[in-house]
């Protein structure tokens, strides 16, 4: 689970990285 939980947090962050661009 923590596994998935990563992933999402990451998925979360890239996309706030690509909006700011």
């Amino acid at each position: 689970m923590a596994i998935v939980t990563g992933l999402l947090v990451f998925n979360v962050n890239r996309t706030g990285i690509i909006e700011r661009l």
